[in-house]
């Protein structure tokens, strides 16, 4: 799956906190991978979604945590 949408190392906000390149993305892989793994571990049936919504849904995950996300209504 594609980081699309998602801060990259490269964005201003990690350089303005004094990290290495290296050290932003581990964070960022890490975070990244949290994301997917909630979304796996939470919502039912989450490997049977077109990759489109479940980029959407981990883009969410990652933004708002599980407790909003699943308060989250249209």
């Amino acid at each position: 799956m594609q980081f699309d949408g998602f801060i990259s190392p490269d964005d201003c906000i990690l350089r303005d906190l004094g990290r290495s390149r290296s050290r932003s993305e581990l964070l960022f892989e890490q975070d990244f991978e949290r994301a997917v793994d909630s979304c796996k571990q939470s919502l039912p049936h989450f490997e049977r979604y077109p990759e489109c919504i479940r980029s959407v849904l981990i883009n969410m995950m990652f933004n708002l945590g599980l407790l909003r996300l699943k308060g989250f209504k249209k």
